[in-house]
């Protein structure tokens, strides 16, 4: 049987002794005879080691696909960027010679006086709703006026903005799960601060040189050279103006 004999080759003694080779030989021939039991043996154990080791695979394959699902379902709340506490000023001048009516912009149930954009993206200035840290549920939009301020020919207003925007985050299914079980868009979202320091960014106003039809003629006087109030409707023919800059770089209007 020329291949068991060369299957234990490698384990006869080295040539030289006539004794050691016969003893190479009776080993040789001893363990042809054994080498299919050893060989099942040894692939047994083999096969054992592989299995084990699939097993052993299998568990840390488990264990991993449970660590990540553990992430998964715990709730993670975005966090508010720290702000680089600068401020940006815009200042509206009524170069004009009659009254100049100034109106905010309605954005997500706030009124802001003055819009921002950045990469052509309005952001919201105000916060209506809570921070995610406060864990929002089932808000509502409260029916607020907005602000109308009356330049009178030469003055000014001045707005300031930080630099932060309020960014929506939608939020996984743990977190909802912990503030509430039921409702319209309840929990499904939260705001959190962004910073735009150091960003070109587009400053807008809104104005008209007509007061608002709702408000009584005395109302859309002003003797005090800026004068404040409230206001639901904005005339016709109300104009956009914007300007761009960089942030902490300061924005001016004129009015004609």
């Amino acid at each position: 049987m020329v291949v068991l004999g060369l299957g234990p080759l490698a384990c006869v003694p080295e040539a030289g002794d006539e004794a050691g080779d016969e003893a190479g030989d009776e080993a040789a021939g001893d363990t042809g005879q054994g080498s299919e039991e050893e060989t099942t043996g040894e692939s047994g154990e083999e096969t054992s080691g592989e299995e084990t080791s699939e097993e052993g695979a299998t568990e840390d394959t488990a264990a991993t696909e449970d660590e990540g699902e553990t992430g998964e379902d715990a709730c993670e709340l975005p966090e508010n960027e720290g702000g680089s506490g600068e401020q940006a000023t815009i200042t509206v001048t009524n170069d004009s010679d009659g009254l100049r009516y100034l109106f905010g912009f309605e954005s997500q149930c706030s009124n802001d006086q003055f819009s921002i954009r950045v990469d052509g993206q309005p952001l919201i200035i105000a916060n209506p709703f809570a921070p995610c840290s406060n864990f929002p549920c089932g808000q509502s939009c409260l029916e607020e006026m907005g602000t109308m301020f009356t330049l009178a020919p030469g003055h000014a207003v001045e707005f300031t903005w930080n630099g932060m925007g309020w960014t929506n985050n939608q939020l996984g299914q743990a977190c909802q799960g912990m503030v509430c079980e039921s409702g319209p868009n309840a929990g499904s979202s939260c705001q959190t601060l962004q910073d735009y320091s150091g960003l070109e960014f587009t400053a807008g106003i809104r104005y008209s040189d007509t007061c608002p039809p709702n408000r009584l003629p005395e109302d859309c006087g002003c003797d005090e050279g800026v004068c404040a109030g409230p206001y639901s409707d904005t005339p016709p023919g109300t104009e956009v103006l914007e300007a761009t800059a960089v942030f902490p770089s300061d924005v001016a209007f004129s009015l004609d």
